[in-house]
């Protein structure tokens, strides 16, 4: 919103400026500690489907894997990964001893 009204007036350059900003913001928000509902290993998303009732009545209905947020040893070095449950106990992920 603000970008057009900058573009509008002919201020290309804060317009640029502005949208630096945003991205900035941005990068920033995607380090953040918001869990995502993503598994870091396997990929793993939300599933979409319907809840279909005895009337054959359909509503929207979104599956979530079950992520878990644990240490993670890769390459002699330890962080925090969000993994399905599925990735831990199969040992994909190496919990640190």
């Amino acid at each position: 919103m603000l970008s057009r009204i900058f573009w509008e007036k002919g201020n290309h350059a804060e317009c640029k400026r502005f949208i630096e900003l945003i991205n900035d913001i941005l990068k920033v928000l995607k380090g953040s500690r918001i869990m995502s509902r993503k598994c870091d290993i396997c990929g793993k998303t939300p599933s979409i489907g319907h809840n279909v009732s005895h009337a054959n009545n359909k509503t929207r209905k979104i599956w979530n894997p079950n992520l878990q947020r644990v240490r993670h040893t890769e390459r002699g070095t330890v962080r925090h990964v969000t993994a399905c449950t599925r990735c831990i106990r199969s040992g994909l992920v190496v919990k640190p001893a």
